[in-house]
């Protein structure tokens, strides 16, 4: 099971590293999506990890800074990098978590990544999002990533179906013309799309849905299918869960035969 974990991994990194053979000098949108791809490596796996596999985890991680850097610095094509870069500084991935840092970086491009999520880009609303977190601005927050989920966004929709679960803990703090069957029907809505793209996260919250059947019918078998999808896609999370994981479990997880 250990091997055959470190095989799809290795894999996987392995593809990133042939793509980052085909990226010019001068392409900074080329750049920020090897980032991007290193990032999302880094986001799929749980962080208890023994030294060698802990040493993968930060290679993925430098490897993020590394292109998000270097594309931010290109006169062209930059805005999505020094973004990525923002939020690698936001997130304290590869670099130390620090607010204002990551502010600074995003104020940089601020006007191009209004101006091109308004054109209809997914990668600059989403950023404007995550801008906005940085500066605690909730709603215009929520206004960015739905749009960036809107755009097909995967990362935005889980975010905005999990800003709507949180609203829905706090519907006795919520505006009066608050429906909470159509924000449930909402959050659902959007983790069927994550999910549809075959986005790891978003199988892996819709199954934690159908899991636990507090907003939508409870099937076990719905949710074992969907998190067996996500660990295939090298979701940690869902490895424990359904107890494929290597080294660790999550106990409170019965599935049916």
């Amino acid at each position: 099971m250990q091997e055959n974990y470190v095989q799809k991994q290795k894999a996987r990194i392995d593809a990133i590293k042939e793509l980052e053979k085909t990226v010019a000098l001068d392409d900074g949108i080329g750049m920020f999506h090897i980032g991007r791809k290193y990032l999302d490596e880094y986001k799929l796996c749980l962080h208890h990890h023994k030294n060698d596999e802990r040493e993968v985890l930060s290679d993925c991680a430098q490897k993020a800074v590394e292109w998000f850097e270097k594309g931010s610095k290109l006169k062209a094509g930059n805005y999505l990098c020094t973004a990525g870069f923002a939020y690698c500084y936001q997130e304290g991935i590869g670099k130390r978590r620090n607010d204002a840092a990551a502010k600074k970086r995003y104020s940089l491009v601020e006007k191009e990544l209004k101006a091109r999520a308004d054109e209809g880009d997914m990668y600059s609303a989403y950023f404007m999002g995550e801008y906005n977190d940085v500066l605690r601005e909730w709603a215009e927050k929520e206004k960015w990533l739905t749009k960036a989920a809107q755009l097909g966004h995967p990362t935005a929709q889980c975010d905005v179906a999990h800003i709507i679960s949180n609203q829905l803990l706090n519907e006795k703090n919520m505006s009066k013309d608050f429906n909470r069957s159509e924000k449930v029907s909402e959050k659902i809505g959007w983790l069927n799309m994550a999910a549809g793209q075959n986005y790891a996260r978003g199988l892996r919250d819709l199954a934690f849905e159908y899991y636990w059947g507090k907003d939508i019918p409870q099937d076990k078998a719905k949710a074992k299918e969907l998190y067996e999808k996500a660990a295939e896609l090298g979701c940690e999370t869902s490895m424990m869960i359904l107890g494929t994981h290597p080294r660790l479990r999550a106990t409170a997880y019965v599935f049916p035969d």
